[in-house]
């Protein structure tokens, strides 16, 4: 079985900041919420993303993340704590993805823009800013670059 990570658009966040606050604001929700007595993941205090589909393939994003893109970049991931199906007071089916509340910047990278999620090989994941001897640029230079046409 080949390992897989997620890819999804992230819309109307302005970065990794915004993106940290929104989710501990999700989170200080959860606390405030009565317990789902059907879900066995009631206790979970953690970010999330909830997605009208559930993969197919499951097991094979055990281990993996989500990586995030914003103006056809990838910018952030996070690690994926659970998939749980879920049914809303309608009877829809989605899929709740548990998510570990560190974001983690990556490399920046073009990739197209698509609705929902896709499935990402390992191989074609963008490398986190901090591994090796990537040196760690703040988005205010990137726009900068951008803006000079460097980019």
């Amino acid at each position: 079985m080949q390992k897989l990570n997620l890819k999804k658009l992230c819309v109307g966040s302005d970065g990794i900041e915004a993106m940290t606050l929104w989710q501990k604001q999700l989170c200080a929700q959860q606390q405030n919420i009565k317990p789902n007595a059907d879900s066995p993941f009631q206790h979970l205090i953690l970010p999330y993303h909830d997605t009208r589909n559930m993969p197919r393939q499951a097991d094979s994003l055990q281990g993996g993340s989500l990586y995030w893109i914003r103006k056809k970049k990838f910018f952030a991931r996070q690690k994926i704590h659970l998939l749980e199906a879920r049914q809303n007071d309608e009877g829809k089916k989605f899929c709740r993805i548990w998510l570990q509340p560190e974001i983690i910047a990556v490399e920046s990278m073009r990739d197209r823009i698509f609705q929902g999620w896709r499935y990402l090989k390992v191989e074609d994941s963008p490398a986190d800013k901090n591994s090796g001897n990537v040196v760690e640029d703040t988005e205010d230079m990137q726009r900068e670059l951008q803006r000079l046409g460097l980019l």
